[in-house]
């Protein structure tokens, strides 16, 4: 990983005993950079607060987008200055060589870059590691890494720090599916067939209205006949579910009369039997 990143280190122009080609992009830029990575910062947030809490030695831990910009940095402030870890300082490889945050982001994988590893001279009482996070969709969208003195220092935090990562990537992937799921649920739905429900007893015309609605159907509701047929002419419906024994125009002479006017309509004939017949 880091002969590999330091042939394109090479490749890219850089000199190791350069001064480090420090460069931080405009405010514009950074306020947008920042609010497209919204996501990573809020999820990232606290965990770079407590995996800065857990390392008693002089560190800084930050984040980047996609391209190596830093959004985030906590740790020690004189670390923050001497290396430009402030938001908005570019740290991809091409721009600043063998780094961690940049190399993790151009291999892809996790990474350790201790002292003279680095590219730079500038940097070989460095370590850093660092592991590249994925979105929801498996491309990368940012990195994490941990800087601190090549004394203070191991090849064995990438460890802590890719776990770090992964916890990062599952949460970000958890609101993505959250979002996913608000959108369809807030999105228009097709319209279901629409059924006029005939039926006198208030109770049972209430319940199939609901049982019917909850399925996705379109629900008219007539007491009796004469009101149904009336209902037709101005809500034409594809399906009628109708009552047998009703006062006023019973079921019969509703179906009889639909089956004229509407020979293509389904008609569902339901009935507990005859009003008033015991059992």
């Amino acid at each position: 990983v880091i002969f590999d990143s330091w042939r394109r280190s090479s490749a890219a122009g850089h000199e190791r005993s350069s001064a480090p080609p420090f460069r931080r992009v405009s405010d514009d830029e950074l306020s947008q950079r920042m609010a497209s990575n919204a996501d990573l910062l809020a999820v990232a947030a606290p965990h770079v607060k407590r995996l800065s809490a857990m390392l008693n030695v002089p560190h800084v831990v930050y984040v980047t987008d996609a391209e190596g910009i830093v959004l985030d940095s906590r740790g020690d402030p004189d670390i923050i200055s001497r290396f430009s870890l402030l938001p908005g300082y570019d740290w991809c490889e091409a721009r600043m060589g063998t780094n961690g945050a940049g190399t993790a982001l151009a291999c892809g994988d996790p990474v350790a870059v201790i002292g003279p590893e680095h590219f730079s001279a500038e940097f070989q009482d460095c370590t850093c590691t660092a592991a590249p996070i994925r979105g929801s969709d498996g491309r990368i969208v940012g990195a994490i890494d941990v800087c601190s003195g090549v004394g203070h220092g191991s090849a064995e935090r990438v460890l802590l720090v890719a776990y770090v990562a992964e916890q990062i990537e599952r949460e970000l992937a958890y609101r993505c599916e959250k979002r996913q799921f608000t959108e369809l649920w807030r999105a228009p739905k097709e319209r279901g067939p629409r059924v006029l429900v005939i039926e006198d007893n208030p109770d049972l015309r209430s319940l199939l209205e609901h049982t019917l609605a909850a399925e996705g159907f379109e629900v008219e509701t007539a007491s009796n006949g004469t009101e149904a047929l009336r209902l037709l002419h101005n809500c034409p419906v594809e399906i009628v579910v109708t009552d047998i024994f009703m006062p006023d125009k019973d079921g019969i002479e509703v179906i009889s009369e639909l089956k004229q006017s509407h020979p293509g309509m389904t008609i569902i004939a339901v009935s507990g039997g005859p009003r008033g017949c015991g059992p």
